[in-house]
């Protein structure tokens, strides 16, 4: 899972840093509205929020009376100006699922979708999940499909999903699938009211290998993607998913990472802008001294996509490393992203790219953690709403990381 590998590198990161010293102040302010323990519900939050009606919602890997198996969570805004934590499902790690991983996803009722990476029926290979608000503040949970990861089905997923507007479900398992390298999936309701999944594409290898990320959908309805491996040179791809004509999906590598300057192991979502530009992050590669980039893939005429690398994260206190949580894009066309090493104490950052002129980003580091009551070693992504971002780090002695594991409010 992207833990460990988070861990991996994270102590590859201190290890060197320590021979690179040069201080570098907090730009912007950071406040905690909420501190995780083991005694709380729920820690250990990989998942992006979501700002939904005032409220923030999440999910975390670990935690639960039940099992230590993760739960799904709300916090609300209270009349005394903190906030409220409520445990609205904590996952038993049977049929129900384990340990719920990638973003969580709102319908337009209210209902809340995301997944599992294990549990489920059958070898425990994971689940989609329905959550829905019934009364008194009770939540129903509802599988809707579990993963066999035999007979051609994924297995294991990593990322969350994303919805059409006919209400149909997409996603990514990690393994899997007929050639055991991960796979792309549609969940759709049949017309008895079950869910009937359908494996869009298998992995092989050569074009790329377990992806971790949440699909995108464009308005043509192709998907883009990234795989934390496999491709020409074994450091992970970004890929484009189209309908063909005659049924069907067709898959196209639109870069394969070098494990070179550009490095490699996406495992964030790209995001898209008006013209077509795609952009993600790498975490770097254990077979060099990098610890990760921030890339911009442009289309062309003649069909290759061109990289350009916006910055390169190296491991001096002046700069972040292992930018995990991927891309966060404001009103204004700015990109905001977490690192999960790097910064004044070695645990994580938050950044800002701004563009410039002549295609050119300026990159400034908004916030360092210290490691300590702010929290450390970010995982997900900012979440923009309410005019300020909100996110969590899952710093945390159980994951050999530093720093509490919170929920903060972070004013740019």
């Amino acid at each position: 899972m992207k833990q460990q590998n988070l861990c991996v590198l994270t102590r590859l990161a201190a290890a060197f840093a320590v021979t690179l010293w040069l201080a570098v102040p907090s730009y912007a302010s950071e406040q905690v509205i909420y501190t995780f323990s083991d005694t709380s519900g729920g820690y250990t939050p990989l998942t992006k929020l979501v700002y939904r009606s005032g409220k923030l919602y999440g999910a975390t890997t670990n935690g639960g009376a039940a099992c230590k198996c993760g739960v799904v969570y709300e916090l609300a805004p209270d009349s005394s100006g903190g906030w409220t934590y409520t445990t609205l499902y904590e996952f038993k790690g049977g049929e129900d699922g384990s340990v719920p991983v990638g973003n969580i996803i709102f319908d337009a009722a209210g209902n809340i979708y995301g997944v599992t990476g294990s549990g489920g029926e059958g070898q425990g290979f994971g689940t989609v999940y329905e959550l829905s608000p019934g009364t008194g503040g009770k939540w129903t949970h509802a599988v809707l499909y579990s993963f066999f990861g035999s007979e051609g089905d994924g297995s294991d997923p990593d990322a969350g999903l994303i919805m059409d507007a006919a209400g149909n479900f997409y996603g990514t398992t990690s393994s899997g699938g007929t050639n055991f390298n991960g796979t792309v999936f549609e969940l759709t309701l049949n017309s008895h009211g079950v869910w009937i999944e359908t494996v869009l594409y298998d992995f092989d290898g050569t074009d790329g290998d377990s992806p971790r990320a949440e699909l995108i959908m464009d308005a043509k309805g192709n998907f883009y993607g990234t795989t934390f491996s496999g491709g020409t040179n074994s450091d992970g791809v970004v890929f484009k998913l189209s309908p063909s004509s005659g049924g069907g999906w067709s898959e196209q590598v639109l870069y394969s990472f070098t494990g070179g300057q550009d490095q490699g192991f996406p495992q964030a979502p790209v995001r898209m802008d008006s013209k077509g530009n795609l952009y993600g992050t790498t975490i770097g590669t254990e077979h060099n001294i990098l610890f990760g980039t921030v890339f911009q893939l442009t289309p062309t005429s003649s069909g290759p996509w061109t990289e350009t690398t916006l910055h390169t994260f190296g491991l001096e206190q002046s700069d972040g490393a292992v930018p995990a949580g991927g891309l966060t894009p404001d009103a204004d066309g700015n990109l905001y992203g977490t690192t999960n090493a790097g910064g004044t104490d070695y645990a994580g950052t938050i950044y800002k790219l701004t563009p410039g002129s002549g295609g050119t980003w300026n990159y400034d580091l908004s916030y360092t953690f210290t490691g300590g009551d702010d929290g450390g070693n970010p995982s997900a992504p900012l979440t923009f709403g309410g005019g300020a971002a909100f996110g969590p780090t899952t710093g945390g002695p159980e994951n050999g990381q530093i720093g509490n594991e919170i929920v903060y409010e972070f004013t740019p």
